[in-house]
């Protein structure tokens, strides 16, 4: 064989290892691009979200989520959902949230809500359960409920959602003497119920940390101060 067909045939050869590889990224790349165009346009689920953007076209659909009970009580909780559907960018977006809560009392069979109105949002329920000494033989038995609920949508985003300011409240255990006792919260640090039924928080509010004593038979708060930070170094 001359060189001269060795070389044609070598260089027809890798023309078609060429044409093969360039198919095979091309392919590669058709796919990674509609994998992409998938995850774009498709439905994200969040929760927790309120949308309350008068410009966006919301679907939504109100239903009441699972029960929970409240130790040592006859009642359980049922929270009242919404699910949103909305346009979001190219996709859409489902939001879920809490937005009331109707108190069922398993014995008596009364009910009664928790507010009058469901245009806020709750972002957490709390049957507040004071610790027993072991070992016990008595049931524990919650002395209020304790709640996170946003009601305006303080960062103008169109959401009521985390990223909002929000209120601390207090109702008894059949959702009757509802009390806001705290507004405007930025971050709940945490809380602690005490040996006596108390609850006792500590959050940020007004660029300062703070915490407080609260009394849920009473319905008040017992203590409340202003935790001092450490001194900036120069």
């Amino acid at each position: 064989m001359s060189k001269t067909k060795l070389f044609r045939l070598l260089w027809r050869f890798n023309a078609f290892v060429i044409a093969i590889a360039g198919m095979f990224a091309v392919g590669i790349l058709a796919i990674a691009i509609l994998f992409f165009i998938k995850d774009a346009t498709r439905t994200r689920n969040v929760t927790s979200v309120v949308n309350v953007d008068n410009e966006d076209e919301i679907d939504e659909e109100w239903s009441f989520g699972s029960f929970r009970e409240v130790p040592g009580t006859s009642i359980v909780l049922l929270p009242l959902e919404t699910e949103q559907n909305y346009a979001f960018e190219y996709s859409g977006k489902a939001a879920n949230s809490v937005r009331n809560i109707l108190f069922l009392d398993t014995v008596s069979q009364n009910q009664r809500w928790l507010v009058n109105q469901s245009e806020q949002l709750i972002l957490k329920y709390q049957p507040v359960v004071p610790p027993t000494q072991e070992p016990s033989e008595e049931q524990e038995k919650a002395v209020g409920i304790f709640y996170q609920i946003v009601e305006n949508d303080t960062n103008n985003d169109g959401r009521l959602n985390y990223s909002d300011r929000f209120s601390l409240a207090i109702s008894e255990t059949s959702g009757e003497r509802f009390k806001i006792l705290y507004e405007d919260v930025d971050a709940l640090l945490g809380n602690k119920v005490l040996e006596n039924g108390d609850l006792f928080v500590v959050f940020e509010k007004d660029s300062q940390t703070q915490s407080a004593t609260i009394d849920l038979e009473a319905g008040e708060v017992r203590k409340a101060r202003v935790i001092e930070k450490l001194p900036v170094l120069p």
